[in-house]
C-alpha cells in the first residue's frame, strides 16, 4: 500500500512540474521574462548579462551593432549614481520564433548632467520602445534581442558636456 501511495505522489509531483514547465516555457512568457531580465540587468549595470541577452546579429535604427550598444549603455549608465529602469508593457506579439514587445521605458535616478539629459529624453518620449526578440534554438528558453526601435528618439544629437 505504501508503495502505491509513493508512486501516486511521485506521478503527481512529476505532472505538476511538467505543467509548470509547460506554462513557463510558452513563447509569450519567455519574451516577457527576457524583456524583464534585460531591463533589470541594465538597471544593475550587469553588462555581461545584457551581452548574453543581446544577439551577435543585433542591429537597430541608430545603426548600432551589439558591441556599440553595450559600450553606449555602459557609458550612459556610468553617469548615474543611482538609477532604476522601469518598463511598462503596452503590447506583446509572438509567432514563429519571433516576438516583439512595445514597452514604455521610464528612467529614474540621479547623477551627472548626462544622466539628467538621458532621463529627460527617455521619459519625454510618447511612443514606447519596440524590442524584437528571436528564439535562437529549439530550447524554449533560448531567446535573444535582435533589434530595438523608437521612432521619436534621435541619438546623434548628444550635448557637449
Amino acid at each position: 500500500m505504501q508503495i502505491r501511495i509513493s508512486r501516486y505522489g511521485i506521478a503527481t509531483t512529476g505532472l505538476g512540474i511538467g505543467l509548470f514547465l509547460l506554462l513557463l516555457w510558452q513563447p509569450s512568457r519567455q519574451v516577457r521574462l527576457h524583456q524583464r531580465h534585460l531591463l533589470h540587468a541594465i538597471e544593475r549595470r550587469n553588462w555581461s548579462t545584457v551581452g548574453d541577452l543581446v544577439s551577435p546579429a543585433y542591429r537597430d535604427q541608430w545603426q548600432q551593432d551589439r558591441s556599440r550598444l553595450l559600450a553606449d549603455l555602459a557609458e550612459v549608465f556610468r553617469q548615474f549614481l543611482a538609477c532604476s529602469v522601469e518598463g511598462e508593457e503596452r503590447a506583446l506579439t509572438v509567432e514563429n520564433g519571433e516576438g516583439s514587445t512595445a514597452t514604455r521605458i521610464t528612467l529614474r535616478g540621479s547623477g551627472s548632467e548626462l544622466a539628467e539629459y538621458a532621463k529627460q529624453r527617455v521619459n519625454g518620449l510618447r511612443e514606447p520602445f519596440l524590442f524584437k526578440w528571436r528564439q535562437r534554438s529549439w530550447k524554449p528558453w533560448d531567446w535573444q534581442l535582435v533589434e530595438v526601435r523608437q521612432p521619436e528618439l534621435r541619438i546623434e544629437n548628444l550635448p557637449d558636456l
